[in-house]
């Protein structure tokens, strides 16, 4: 029974790996080799602090090496391609580097603190990246992305760059020529400034309507590739289908997904949202798309962005709905993909665009073992 346990959390291993081969593909074209270097950090950080435990500590059989390497390449997905920094420069602050290697060893110990406490229900990698983001803030800005013309091979962080403005950019894929690099505000933080009404002082009255057709930029980019994000969260459509491929492998049962982004999709239509914004302060309304400032075109056109500027359907499908965070009954299952979609939207729409997915599933994996308890199991079909 061991051996087929050991056996088939190899294959899961293997079949989350070639899920993510398509979102870290996508990021490596509009990040560059970068980004691939990036993931191997991660990755050698993570397999070296295992092999080092190992030789110190009893380390749990059930964290094996192959599911240590896979744990880290899905965290490299939630890093900028940017912390693959060798260069010690004046013009550059200090090599990211040895940051990129310790976010790896940081998977592992926390890994093995929870499979020494025995909380099954607490994800380390979900651990990982809010640690990182709340001490680390600044080093997960990223505002550059390689033009079509230097896509894969080219560098990031080359110095001939240039500025390009969200108003009047044209599609990501339709750029024929330009510099190295482009330099370009991140959807996801304007969008959490706006939601929070941090506006510069010099800036004039925002309305909802003009932050989707003037402060943000083409919705194009982020759901093909194009705009500056970290390496997993670079294509919308990348993410999507390797998290079809998890569905076609019965790895994730297709309810779950459909029900988590369905009941997203629902909050974020209705959750308060800020219809204006001024220096008089800020007006806010429930179901913004009835208001006639507003519409149901923009509306609509907001509720998209937020979505895909968001980390949402790469933790849906990677993290939220594999096997050993969501619950293992039928009924159990729903009530739990319900639970994480309206937790979703709600704190994607008032807390953070970036992290609310994943506070979202922090929080849901939690009552999984108690819905599992109190719904009699039923087996998943497709999981």
């Amino acid at each position: 029974m061991i051996t087929w346990r050991l056996d088939r959390n190899r294959l899961l291993d293997l079949r989350l790996l070639v899920g993510l081969m398509l979102p870290a593909s996508a990021g490596a074209v509009v990040l560059g080799w970068r980004a691939v270097g990036t993931i191997l950090l991660v990755i050698s950080g993570a397999s070296g602090a295992r092999w080092l435990l190992s030789h110190l500590i009893h380390w749990p059989v059930r964290i094996s090496a192959s599911g240590v390497a896979t744990q880290a390449l899905l965290l490299a997905m939630f890093v900028p391609a940017t912390w693959f920094d060798l260069d010690l420069q004046p013009v550059r602050s200090t090599a990211t580097w040895p940051l990129a290697m310790a976010t790896g060893a940081m998977l592992v110990l926390i890994m093995y603190v929870i499979a020494r406490l025995g909380s099954a229900r607490f994800s380390a990698l979900v651990i990982t990246v809010l640690l990182l983001n709340i001490l680390l803030p600044d080093r997960f800005v990223i505002d550059r992305v390689l033009p079509p013309a230097s896509a894969l091979l080219g560098d990031i962080l080359s110095p001939e760059t240039a500025a390009r403005s969200t108003a009047t950019a044209e599609p990501w894929i339709e750029i024929e020529a330009g510099p190295k690099t482009l330099v370009t505000p991140s959807a996801t933080r304007r969008l959490d400034d706006y939601i929070h009404s941090h506006l510069a002082t010099d800036q004039p009255a925002t309305t909802l309507a003009r932050l989707v057709t003037d402060d943000l930029p083409p919705l194009e980019d982020l759901v093909v590739m194009g705009h500056p994000r970290a390496i997993g969260l670079a294509s919308a459509i990348a993410a999507l289908m390797g998290g079809l491929f998890l569905v076609h492998r019965k790895i994730v049962a297709f309810r779950l997904p459909v029900l988590m982004l369905g009941t997203a999709t629902i909050v974020l239509w209705v959750a308060p949202t800020p219809i204006l914004i001024g220096e008089t302060g800020t007006i806010t309304r429930w179901l913004p798309a009835i208001d006639p400032r507003v519409g149901w075109a923009v509306a609509a056109t907001y509720v998209n962005y937020l979505l895909l500027a968001s980390p949402t359907l790469l933790v849906t499908f990677f993290i939220a709905c594999w096997p050993g965070v969501r619950p293992l009954g039928l009924r159990a299952g729903i009530v739990y993909a319900l639970l994480f979609g309206v937790l979703c939207g709600v704190l994607i729409s008032t807390i953070s665009v970036a992290l609310g997915p994943l506070i979202a599933v922090a929080i849901a994996q939690l009552v999984a073992p108690t819905l599992d308890r109190h719904l009699p199991p039923k087996a998943l079909t497709g999981g």
